[in-house]
């Protein structure tokens, strides 16, 4: 890849206001590079969209309404929406950089899942600079007004923010931030319990839902006061007291029904739940009608 230290001191791709956009969730409005002049400074500016910089080399500083913040290479920084921001070069190192902006009634959102606030605009990069570079190089590539290149310079602004999210969740998965809600992520992971309970294990819901272990724990305790692992037991259980109390199938086969490979390990299970064994609940829900 050319490097952008030998590119035109600046490039960019900033017509995209006036234009339609296949997604209203979120879209592309401008991007580009800059080797910056020891004087170059951007603002006091109030903006309607988000803008994300990648920092390739030297040193800047960063203002958000009364707080100041240094910059420096392998960083990203963001200007938020909607705040008054002021950045500008260190004249003795001034810094180069990348940057791409972006808005939709859904871009608050998918900025939530990466390392990037107002309250926190800066993030060291664990990855080169030169991969969002190469991104923002395809977008100044395809900037002609086509269907196509709508859809892919849309598709880049993805690939961009779901790098960000990735290192944002390698960091702090257990409080992974996402675009659905913790309830969507519960009703699924039971839905998923439900239909599947007979052979599944903690592991097959976090593949099916698409989060972290962590972070499935975290939610139901949250929302459930239980482990993932126990509520399975729970649900697995119950379904066992029905079919104890609607057929006439044995232990073994109640056992194997719901999940268990091993006998007793389902009646140890079972005592533990119902202070009783599957042949003693049997016994006294039809002598008594207990339970």
């Amino acid at each position: 890849m050319t490097s952008q230290e030998n590119q035109p001191r600046s490039k960019n791709y900033d017509c995209l206001y006036a234009v339609g956009h296949q997604s209203t969730d979120l879209y592309l409005t401008y991007c580009g590079f800059e080797n910056c002049s020891p004087t170059h400074s951007f603002g006091p500016v109030w903006r309607n969209e988000y803008v994300i910089h990648f920092i390739s080399g030297g040193h800047g500083y960063l203002q958000i309404e009364d707080t100041e913040y240094e910059l420096n290479a392998n960083q990203a920084f963001l200007v938020p929406a909607q705040v008054t921001t002021y950045y500008h070069a260190d004249p003795d190192n001034p810094y180069q950089y990348t940057w791409i902006g972006f808005a939709g009634k859904k871009a608050a959102q998918y900025l939530a899942g990466t390392p990037l606030s107002i309250e926190h605009p800066i993030c060291n990069l664990p990855i080169p600079v030169s991969e969002f570079y190469m991104i923002i190089q395809k977008i100044l590539h395809d900037r002609e007004h086509t269907l196509a290149n709508d859809i892919k310079r849309t598709a880049y602004l993805y690939q961009i923010l779901s790098i960000l999210t990735s290192i944002s969740q390698s960091t702090i998965d257990t409080n992974m931030p996402s675009v659905h809600s913790p309830e969507d992520y519960v009703n699924l992971a039971l839905s998923f319990i439900k239909k599947n309970y007979d052979h599944i294990c903690v592991a097959d819901i976090v593949d099916y839902i698409g989060i972290t272990r962590s972070w499935l724990y975290t939610l139901f305790k949250k929302k459930l006061n239980t482990s993932p692992q126990e509520y399975l037991i729970s649900y697995r259980l119950e379904k066992s007291t029905q079919l104890l109390r609607d057929t006439s199938l044995s232990v073994a086969d109640i056992a194997a029904r719901i999940g268990y490979v091993d006998t007793l390990t389902f009646s140890k299970a079972f005592k533990k739940n119902f202070s009783v064994t599957p042949a003693q609940y049997r016994k006294l829900y039809f002598e008594k009608g207990e339970f």
